[in-house]
């Protein structure tokens, strides 16, 4: 949520827009952990949300600090914030998902079930996808559940980087001969996020374990390389990461580091020769999410699996088995020379599709801008975005027809 939208207050603040930026209260994010220098700061009003949108709030007590969000020629929101504009009368101009708010809650009975009762979630999401249809424009760029909830989207390349600064970042120091990193958040042993069939079925959310098979298959081929399988300290399946390399010689290989910024992630993973993503075959783009932008961006070959054909064009390898994992392991130690050659490939790929995506984010915020008078966008409005925007074509559901379908997929 918060670094998301650090990207898009950056770009808009470079195109010449006054941008107030409300941080969510909560975690220990700050805009400074995704900075390379002040002139990420300079130019954007930051502010916090008055307050973290779970169904426990009392939203009524925030009514006139939310008052103020009526003064903005503009509002774009992510997350539930939208239903408690929505209450206060706040049609929210650009609403864009990160993911969980709609697909998690969509597709996981249990959503929020460990804090909340059923009945408390279920008039939340309710309330939440109502206001979502209410949106004059939603724009997402993998969301799953948008098609079968009937709400209206665009589907295109979205900044979820802000390249400008991270294109001036130098790579931190080799620690060996071959690194192999997974920054993913290691989740391959646990349940949580997916629903009961799709944990049986699949795995884990991110299935960080058929990466490590792949390289300790490629360790027992070079046995006598010198090596290095970098992963951090976050998520709920650390331990039993380690678990898998404790079986075998191979434990010494493993560098532990603790959870950090972007900007200090983006600088290791300059200095790797190769980087792994995610493995998980249940949802149909998960594999190419913000690790494999970081690697393309960094210059770096990546590995990961994933059917979405916005990124078919990027030279990744795109496999999900542990043999096909070692075997482009060992072919990329035989061939470090060319390593170079094939991360560049990766990173003008993603410089050009940086380039669209921010060319993207400006013609729909002026398009949005001249159509203010608006009440809602027809399609043939939605048509005359310039550049290449996509259109998603899809009837319009009404919005009892959007929270019928969440209150039957939840049974």
């Amino acid at each position: 949520m918060n670094n998301s939208f650090f990207v898009i207050a950056r770009i808009l603040r470079d195109h010449g827009h006054k941008v107030d930026l409300y941080i969510m209260p909560a975690g220990d994010w700050s805009p400074a952990e995704d900075s390379v220098s002040d002139n990420d700061l300079i130019g954007i009003n930051f502010k916090v949300f008055p307050f973290y949108p779970l169904p426990n709030v009392e939203w009524i007590n925030f009514k006139e600090k939310l008052e103020i969000f009526k003064i903005y020629d503009l509002v774009m929101a992510t997350g539930h914030v939208i239903s408690y504009l929505k209450k206060i009368g706040i049609r929210v101009d650009l609403y864009i998902p990160y993911g969980g708010d709609v697909d998690e809650a969509y597709g996981n009975p249990k959503y929020l079930s460990h804090l909340f009762s059923r009945d408390t979630i279920t008039s939340f999401m309710v309330e939440h996808y109502s206001a979502v249809y209410s949106a004059r424009m939603v724009w997402s760029n993998w969301s799953r559940s948008l098609y079968p909830l009937g709400i209206p989207h665009f589907k295109a390349g979205f900044p979820n980087l802000y390249l400008p600064s991270l294109a001036e970042l130098p790579p931190e120091h080799r620690i060996d001969d071959f690194v192999v990193c997974n920054p993913s958040r290691q989740m391959w042993a646990t349940q949580a996020d997916l629903n009961d069939d799709d944990f049986e079925r699949y795995g884990g959310y991110k299935r960080n374990d058929i990466f490590v098979r792949g390289y300790l298959k490629f360790r027992e081929k070079f046995p006598n390389i010198s090596s290095k399988y970098i992963l951090f300290n976050y998520g709920q399946d650390v331990s039993a990461t380690l678990k898998l390399f404790e079986r075998t010689q191979y434990i010494k290989d493993v560098v532990v580091y603790k959870k950090t910024s972007r900007t200090n992630l983006f600088r290791l993973m300059k200095s790797c020769d190769v980087i792994g993503d995610t493995f998980y075959e249940g949802i149909k783009n998960v594999g190419f999410q913000e690790i494999s932008m970081l690697a393309t961006a960094a210059g770096v070959p990546l590995i990961t699996r994933t059917r979405n054909s916005m990124v078919a064009s990027c030279s990744h390898f795109n496999v999900s088995d542990t043999e096909s994992i070692a075997i482009i392991l060992g072919h990329l130690y035989q061939n470090r020379d060319a390593i170079p050659a094939l991360g560049k490939l990766n990173q003008l790929w993603y410089s050009s599709f940086y380039k669209q995506a921010e060319r993207n984010l400006v013609d729909v915020v002026s398009f949005l801008s001249k159509l203010k008078a608006k009440d809602r966008l027809a399609v043939e409005d939605w048509r005359e975005i310039p550049g290449a925007f996509s259109f998603c074509p899809i009837d319009y559901a009404s919005a009892e027809n959007v929270t019928q379908k969440y209150l039957e997929s939840i049974g």
